[in-house]
C-alpha cells in the first residue's frame, strides 16, 4: 500500500516554463473573450504539452499596459520537451481564429 504512494511515477518526462505578454485592449463598455489567449492555449496543446498552471501578473505604464502570463507545461515525450515554442499569434494563417468558438454569454463588439 505505502509503495503506490511513495514510487508515484511523474507522467512527465520533464517541464517548462512559457511565458507570453498580451497587450490590454482598448477600453470597452462590456467584457469580451480574450481570442488571442486562448489561441495560445489551444496551439501549446497542439504541440503536445500539458498546461499544468498559468499565473498572470499585470503590467501598466503611461502608455498603456497589458499582462504577462506564464504558464508552467508538462511534456510526456523528449520530443515534446525538446521540440521550440515560437508561437506568431498574429502571423497570417498560423492559427485560425475560427478554431476558438466565440462564447455566447459574452456581447461581442
Amino acid at each position: 500500500m505505502f509503495g503506490a504512494v511513495f514510487n508515484k511515477k511523474n507522467k512527465y518526462y520533464s517541464t517548462r516554463t512559457f511565458t507570453y505578454y498580451l497587450p490590454a485592449p482598448p477600453p470597452r463598455k462590456s467584457g469580451y473573450q480574450e481570442k488571442e489567449f486562448d489561441l495560445l492555449v489551444l496551439e501549446l496543446s497542439k504541440l503536445g504539452f500539458e498546461i499544468i498552471s498559468i499565473q498572470a501578473t499585470s503590467h501598466q505604464t503611461t502608455d498603456g499596459g497589458g499582462v504577462w502570463i506564464l504558464c508552467h507545461l508538462g511534456a510526456p515525450t523528449s520530443e515534446i520537451f525538446n521540440q521550440r515554442i515560437n508561437l506568431n499569434i498574429g502571423e497570417s494563417g498560423k492559427i485560425q481564429s475560427e478554431e476558438v468558438p466565440m462564447d455566447p454569454s459574452i456581447i461581442h463588439e
